[in-house]
């Protein structure tokens, strides 16, 4: 009896190794219905159904999953007088997981559709219970005074699971809107593109 369950046991893994599945269930980005979202600083992505906005301002939109334990966040900055170079920018969002992540370190660089504009980084350190955590990184500089941030952070073995989820989310970003529409921003301050920006997301919503 043992042997011949053993031997069905023995089966299954095999049956499942050969139809390239695993234990857990791997997911496709296609597979979780996924929805687009634009922001009104100029940019759109694919966010799983059932994803919750979880916070809306003019400059950050944050999602979580139904279970809070994965998240996506995406900064935009729009204006400045300083011109920074993209290995500058990727600086700024290391700086920004900083906030989020203790123990931080790169564990490798990904790659992009276009290396001139835009950085992918794989991290890894611990999130405020200690617990191990990673993240990808994306910066996207596409035009001088514009710049977008999009992190996706998980736990380990969340993270791991849906690491091909995350990077088809991040490859689904996108500029929405012309680049003369967003630069018209620029003739704003930065306190009042962010009251403009909160009062048009108030008037949506």
């Amino acid at each position: 009896m043992h042997r011949k369950l053993l031997t069905v046991i023995i089966a299954l893994i095999i049956v499942l190794v050969l139809n390239g599945c695993d234990l857990y269930n791997n997911p496709a980005l296609n597979e979780l219905n996924p929805q687009t979202y634009s922001h009104l600083t100029g940019y759109s992505i694919s966010v799983p159904e059932d994803w919750n906005l979880e916070e809306e301002t003019g400059t950050t939109a944050v999602f979580l999953d139904p279970e809070g334990s994965m998240a996506l966040q995406i900064v935009s900055e729009i204006g400045g007088m300083d011109y920074y170079s993209l290995d500058e920018c990727a600086g700024f969002a290391r700086q920004m997981l900083d906030q989020s992540l203790t123990e931080l370190s790169l564990v490798e660089d990904l790659p992009v559709r276009d290396k001139a504009k835009s950085r992918l980084q794989l991290w890894q350190g611990q999130d405020e219970d200690g617990y191990l955590a990673q993240a990808l990184a994306y910066t996207f500089h596409p035009y001088d005074s514009l710049r977008y941030y999009v992190f996706l952070l998980a736990g380990g073995s969340d993270f791991q699971q849906y690491q091909k989820v995350f990077e088809a989310m991040i490859s689904s970003f996108q500029l929405s809107k012309p680049i003369d529409e967003i630069y018209e921003l620029l003739n704003k301050e930065p306190d009042e593109i962010e009251d403009t920006l909160d009062e048009q997301i108030d008037e949506d919503f």
